[in-house]
């Protein structure tokens, strides 16, 4: 038979060139007669290609989406820190290669950039955070200063060294930080994503976290819980961060047992491994300063020979061995990313191969000349990206590549092809399109219209249903969502009529059923509600938990809050737990500077008072010019109220020496008996205003010469007060204002004062910086009281912090003025400690009687210094002068309290 259809087709050809001789109508008459005979020969099929489909997956679709049978590609990520960022790299190329990831496992920083990317994250967003975040500020557990309340501001940044007793017994702590920090950064992260489900397995791609159980030194895999706890608890590096306790598990670093996870891949099944070694080499000895960084360098070294097996059992290898970067250098995140984005490409070809070898191993390979394409089921033009249709030779492994590429394409619902022998011999391909989609409704969208949602299907209307179309839409309308906080919103139900061809998908909003309390000791439950503004019924809201879980954080009562979410249908439980802090704590404190000598300070406080949050502290203070006890009790909230108080039972003795026109003409000493009461509001969380009673028993004794008043005087007072403090830091701010007011009032009266008058004070400074290095600072402050005001509770300026050139207390009187502008400039980095040099301008005047007041009296100073900022405290020197020909030279190093 195929003897006699080359006959048919050599005559067919033969009768082609008569027409160029003969007639026409005779020759066509000749051709058509032998193609009859040609055409009776019956048509066979040589081979048939068919694509072998996995189990469809709807959860995602608008119509059941097969995957093509091929091989699992699993991706093992290692640890390294900061080094990890090359990991976005190899992920941005196998993106732009349509290498596709069927499985992640993840170690430390691998088990981080795996979970974003598991969790719907694009390799382009993953650098884009990791541009964004302050990698030294998480490292650090204090909450911005922002965020506490104005008595909580006061009171932190004195103490040289703080610890907590639980039942008098002084706790260690498990680690330099509890991560918490970290840890609310990863639940931001992972609550902003695309796809968030407590079974791994049910995120965009399935993942699975390698940590360490550090009681029993046992590999414990994460496949499922709260992601966010994963994340923290694979990078958890030994004494730099608390372990996490989970069931019955204390959870530290993966990387101490296994930092290259590929025997972990494997064994998840995946048929081809690519390993990321983005691992450190051994530190240098500069780089190896902390205790933490000592254990990460056990590790590294116990880890070499299991690292090298592990890559050697990898399909393909990524590695990083050589570049010298270490896991700490948050300045190298570009120079990571483009090194890991040059180094896949370098390994491309090997992936490549490495799929289609495997794809292959079981396929006979063939090679066909074929003389004729035909297609079937679509118009041949739209497969012209795909096939080339003037080729005459395919092999089957390229026939299997073209119709791969076809269905890959998302507008194919299957495709086939055949190769038929007839007098030629044709490839044959079958092409079935997806369902046509013509309209969209969405169900159950409270906060956006259905036409803000439709708008991302307007493209794909009036087109065969693409997967990968549809899923970017769906995708869209997600990220709508979580740009407006809605962070648990998502896709619940897809329906697709074939009969209208109308789409119908369902949205749950994320609504809050119910909110539960887990691991409170001591604190009382309103203490939590007052700070946590999600009430249960009403829709999660990312912005406002993160503020709630930051006031929370604020009230420095706990060194974790944990969150949690359980869904169920269209609710969502959110489990917060507490880790409390023992409430007891012992502070102590010492300073010196050139005015007051040395001091030292102790405190005993009990910052939970029944549970209330409210605040109890014993302080008791000693130096060469200073004793002071005070019993301080402060509720920066009452109840659920912004409503504030503070009591406070003091005995000061302080030493002073007392000035003439600017010249030294004695000292005494102060002593000061009473107590105070505040009674007022918190204006949000940086100020307060705040109705004042003063009672004081104050006492003046002469220690040398004249120039001030001796004796004792009942000071009763009350009066209002003001302060605004949005400084970013303390004590050098960059940013932020601190502004004082007070009024108040001696009445022998009213309250049986042994004098009568009023005071007012007024100060405002403000704080700019420039360039992140260059602070301006100017300020302002006024005062007056009327001419019955005792000498004890008059104005007083000088001293390093408010006017250059004089000491302490050298201008006093019962009106003042006073202008400053200071610049400071933050040298460049040239040793551990941020240094700073500073320059002021001040003036001012300080005068007894309103009809004294004349320019004349005006002083200027001016003077510069050297600010270095420490672990025990802020060093300073300074010198100063006047106009009037003072000068002073002044060093202070501590604290001050």
């Amino acid at each position: 038979m195929q003897k006699k259809r080359v006959q048919h087709y050599k005559l067919r050809h033969f009768f082609r060139k008569c027409m160029r001789y003969f007639h026409p109508f005779f020759a066509s008459l000749l051709l058509w007669q032998v193609s009859i005979r040609a055409d009776e020969a019956p048509a066979s099929v040589v081979r048939e290609f068919h694509l072998d489909f996995a189990a469809p997956d709807d959860s995602h679709q608008l119509l059941a989406h097969r995957e093509v049978s091929r091989p699992k590609i699993g991706l093992a990520l290692s640890g390294g820190g900061v080094r990890g960022v090359a990991q976005a790299g190899v992920l941005k190329v196998l993106e732009q290669e349509n290498i596709p990831i069927d499985l992640i496992v993840g170690t430390s920083i691998g088990g981080v950039i795996g979970a974003l990317y598991a969790s719907g994250n694009s390799a382009d967003e993953i650098i884009d955070l990791a541009r964004t975040i302050d990698w030294r500020a998480v490292l650090s557990d204090a909450p911005q200063r922002s965020s506490l309340f104005l008595g909580e501001k006061q009171k932190r940044g004195r103490a040289l060294l703080q610890f907590r007793m639980d039942h008098c017994k002084p706790i260690v702590p498990e680690a330099y930080s509890p991560g918490q920090k970290l840890h609310t950064l990863f639940t931001e992260l992972v609550l902003n994503s695309y796809c968030h489900a407590s079974n791994f397995d049910q995120l965009v791609i399935p993942l699975k976290i390698i940590a360490t159980d550090i009681k029993s030194g046992a590999k414990i895999i994460l496949d499922s819980g709260d992601l966010a706890q994963a994340m923290r608890a694979t990078v958890g590096i030994p004494l730099l961060f608390s372990p996490i306790h989970y069931d019955s598990c204390a959870l530290i670093d993966g990387g101490v047992v296994n930092n290259i996870p590929v025997t972990e891949t494997k064994a998840a099944e995946a048929d081809i491994v690519i390993a990321v070694d983005t691992t450190s080499p051994l530190r240098s000895a500069e780089h190896l300063n902390t205790p933490w960084e000592v254990a990460d360098q056990i590790t590294t070294i116990m880890q070499q020979e299991n690292n090298r097996a592990q890559l050697a059992a990898a399909d393909v290898t990524i590695t990083f061995d050589d570049l010298e970067i270490v896991s700490t250098d948050y300045e190298a995140i570009d120079s990571l990313y483009h090194e890991g984005i040059r180094r896949t490409r370098q390994q491309m070809a090997l992936i490549v191969k490495a799929i289609q070898s495997r794809q292959n191993q079981h396929r006979t390979e063939e090679s066909f000349h074929i003389d004729r394409i035909v297609v079937h089921g679509a118009d041949a033009q739209s497969l012209s990206p795909y096939v080339n249709f003037n080729a005459k030779e395919f092999s089957t492994a390229e026939i299997d590549s073209l119709l791969r590429s076809i269905y890959a394409s998302g507008d194919v619902e299957n495709i086939s092809a055949k190769i038929v022998q007839t007098d030629i011999l044709v490839l044959d391909i079958h092409v079935t399109f997806n369902s046509i989609v013509k309209s969209v409704h969405f169900y159950g969208n409270s906060q956006f219209p259905e036409d803000s949602l439709a708008q991302h299907f307007s493209a794909i209307l009036d087109k065969p249903l693409n997967p990968h179309k549809t899923t970017r839409a769906l995708q869209d309308i997600i990220k709508m969502y979580r740009r407006r906080g809605l962070s648990l919103a998502k896709i619940d139900k897809i329906n697709y009529n074939e009969h209208d061809h109308a789409a119908h998908i369902n949205i749950f909003e994320g609504l809050v059923k119910e909110i539960r309390l887990s691991g409170l000791a001591k604190t009382q439950k309103f203490v939590i509600a007052r700070e946590f503004d999600i009430k249960e019924g009403e829709l999660f809201r990312l912005d406002r938990v993160q503020d709630g879980m930051r006031n929370i954080l604020a009230t420095d009562l706990f060194s974790a809050v944990n969150l949690r979410i359980e869904s169920e249908s269209i609710y969502h439980n959110l489990n917060l737990h507490f880790i409390e802090k023992p409430s007891h704590v012992v502070r102590l404190g010492a300073r010196y500077d050139s005015e007051r000598t040395a001091k030292v300070f102790a405190e005993f406080a009990d910052e939970n008072m029944l549970g209330t949050g409210n605040n109890l502290t014993f302080h008791l203070q000693y130096g060469g010019r200073d004793f002071k006890a005070a019993l301080d009790y402060r509720a920066d909230r009452i109840f659920k109220t912004y409503l504030m108080s503070r009591f406070d039972l003091h005995r000061f003795e302080t030493a002073h020496f007392a000035y003439t026109n600017l010249n030294s003409s004695g000292e005494y000493i102060r002593h000061a008996t009473g107590f105070n009461i505040d009674l007022g509001q918190q204006i949000g969380r940086f100020g307060t205003l705040s109705g004042h009673l003063r009672f004081d028993e104050i006492k003046l004794n002469a220690v040398t010469g004249t120039g001030y008043d001796t004796g004792s005087l009942s000071i009763n007072t009350f009066g209002m007060k003001t302060v605004i403090d949005t400084r970013d830091d303390a004590p050098f701010p960059k940013n932020g204002k601190h502004h004082i007011f007070f009024y108040e009032i001696s009445s022998g009266l009213v309250l049986g004062a042994d004098a009568s008058f009023f005071k007012v004070m007024n100060q405002l400074a403000t704080w700019t910086t420039y360039n992140h290095r260059h602070t301006i600072c100017p300020k302002l402050v006024w005062g007056t009281s009327d001419a019955t005001t005792p000498y004890s509770e008059q104005f007083r300026l000088g001293g390093q912090e408010t006017f250059y050139g004089l000491r302490e207390g050298q201008l006093w009187g019962k009106h003042m003025i006073l202008t400053s502008l200071d610049y400071r400039v933050l040298l460049p980095k040239f040793w551990s400690f941020d240094t700073y040099i500073s320059t002021r301008v001040d003036l001012g005047a300080m005068w007894a009687k309103m009809e004294e007041i004349k320019t004349d009296d005006f002083i200027v100073g001016y003077g510069a210094a050297l600010g270095i900022r420490t672990p025990i405290g802020p060093f300073s020197f300074a010198y100063g002068e006047t106009t009037r020909g003072q000068r002073q030279l002044y060093f202070s190093a501590g604290f001050d309290f």
